[in-house]
């Protein structure tokens, strides 16, 4: 293996436009979507988006959790799962709405994926949504 590396190592023109440069981050996706915009493209962050509004339940119905965040990048799609460990039932002053869970679908859907929300291991909330990279939009 080392040796097919060096032997493309070869291969490649010299460090065409800082190739060799530290490779970019999520760290600068803002960057990279206002680089979009200037060029006149129209960027959504559905990805971001979904697990905000999961955040966003875990601050309004859990109290005092601890929320857990994790992105997959699989072979056909991004798997994000927001998980909580609160008490999963709204606070007294804040009032239920499940407009939150309605714009995530309506966000999944979009992509042709597949959101599942609700109670998890009897304590806590699961948000699970998959986005086929190939999706409709």
């Amino acid at each position: 293996m080392s040796e097919m590396h060096r032997t493309l190592e070869l291969m490649r023109p010299e460090d065409v436009n800082g190739e060799r440069a530290p490779q970019p981050t999520l760290a600068n996706i803002g960057t990279l979507i206002e680089q979009a915009r200037a060029a006149g493209v129209s960027v959504e962050l559905s990805a971001y988006r979904i697990v905000q509004e999961a955040l966003t339940n875990v601050v309004k119905h859990a109290g005092r959790a601890h929320a857990a965040v994790s992105v997959r990048y699989g072979e056909g799609e991004l798997a994000l799962e927001i998980v909580d460990d609160g008490h999963g039932t709204p606070r007294a002053d804040t009032p239920r709405s499940e407009h939150g869970l309605v714009g995530m679908r309506e966000r999944v859907a979009l992509f042709g994926g597949a959101l599942s929300a609700g109670p998890h291991d009897g304590r806590g909330y699961r948000v699970r949504a998959l986005l086929p990279y190939g999706g409709d939009r």
